[in-house]
């Protein structure tokens, strides 16, 4: 990994991506990327001197995301976290200020998309954001099955909409916040 080729956030395809590094950059507190796997947006909000902790059920990327950080000189605002989520990941009520989930949950079933979702809402701190992306495999991650599950949850959906490929359908994104 070499940051000299990192793409900058705006450039992400990923617009949870792209809004998350912003939102990192002008929150306080320390926020939560799920599915870091090579780390380009966790290295992209550590530039922004936001507090990253960054989890993947893989090691070896995050020992490498680790490596790359004290590389740029910014391992001190890096913390990594094995976990499979939502079943072998846990932090205490109130942790973050805001929590990316890219890629991740498009496999979940509803039971677990409403597990997983119950423990964003206990991680996150009032004010703070979940940035989600799923790709579109079926209707249980349609942005209107997305809606109504982080709502359930207690959430208030700032929006949630399909994007990308060539009939901008190939995934979903979902921001929401806190009260």
């Amino acid at each position: 990994m070499d940051a000299e080729v990192l793409l900058p956030p705006e450039d992400f395809p990923d617009p949870p991506a792209r809004e998350f590094v912003a939102w990192a950059a002008r929150t306080r507190g320390p926020v939560l990327d799920i599915g870091a796997l090579f780390g380009l947006t966790t290295l992209a909000a550590l530039h922004t001197e936001a507090y990253v902790v960054a989890s993947d059920t893989d090691a070896r990327p995050l020992e490498r995301l680790v490596q790359e950080a004290e590389r740029v000189g910014l391992g001190d605002k890096l913390k990594v976290r094995r976990g499979h989520f939502p079943t072998r990941l846990d932090f205490p009520s109130d942790t973050f200020s805001g929590i990316l989930v890219s890629r991740v949950m498009h496999s979940f079933d509803t039971v677990t998309l409403q597990e997983a979702t119950a423990k964003l809402f206990f991680w996150l701190r009032p004010a703070g954001k979940v940035f989600v992306t799923v790709d579109a495999n079926d209707d249980d991650v349609a942005p209107e099955a997305l809606d109504r599950i982080f709502r359930t949850q207690g959430f208030i959906v700032e929006r949630a909409e399909y994007f990308g490929g060539p009939e901008g359908r190939d995934s979903v994104a979902l921001i929401a916040r806190k009260i």
